[in-house]
């Protein structure tokens, strides 16, 4: 059974595992499989900060549509007052 930790928590944990970790030159696949980590946990922090500047893109998009239609509102509001 999985252990319940949160995935930034244990995402820490293989990090910690793995930068302890010291591949031998006599066990080949232990090397290779340390070497496909490194490039995955590479990859997980690639992914994450083009998730986090995606975000702040949406958040941008998204607050420049919610006033813009407060500024739309409040025109038509003074159109109909007009």
């Amino acid at each position: 059974m999985r252990d319940a930790l949160p995935t930034q928590d244990r995402l820490t944990q293989i990090r910690r595992s793995h930068a302890s970790a010291r591949p031998s030159a006599e066990n080949p696949a232990w090397c290779h499989t340390h070497a496909d980590l490194t490039f995955a946990l590479a990859e997980i922090d690639r992914l994450c900060a083009v998730l986090a500047r995606t975000e702040q893109r949406l958040f941008a998009l998204a607050s420049g549509i919610e006033g813009e239609l407060q500024r739309s509102s409040v025109k038509r509001a003074g159109a109909l007052h007009g």
